[in-house]
């Protein structure tokens, strides 16, 4: 595990998740005025579950993540492969037609 720790936590930052076949790369930035600044980064092995849909393997994963990369906001950008996405039906209200033009 390669791991790096610089600037102190602020509410001006992004976590970007990429979870790869067998490596999940992290890293995370902040904003410092119109720059961004690189905060941490983690290479972390990816874990290989029984049910890779399982919601509660995966919670428990980006959780540690979080807590090994110090972060403190929930804000996330996520990448995963086509392999491994999963789309979940959501209830969402008609759009009106003139909205989807």
């Amino acid at each position: 595990m390669v791991r790096f720790s610089s600037l102190g936590t602020n509410k001006s930052q992004l976590t970007v998740i990429s979870v790869g076949a067998q490596t999940t790369k992290c890293v995370a930035v902040q904003h410092h005025g119109k720059q961004l600044k690189l905060r941490n980064y983690l290479l972390k092995e990816t874990p290989t579950f029984p049910d890779t849909r399982s919601v509660a393997n995966w919670t428990a994963f980006f959780k540690d993540i979080k807590q090994q990369i110090g972060v403190d906001s929930n804000r996330l950008v996520l990448v995963l492969g086509m392999e491994d996405a999963v789309f979940r039906h959501a209830i969402i209200p008609e759009m009106p037609l003139r909205s989807r033009q």
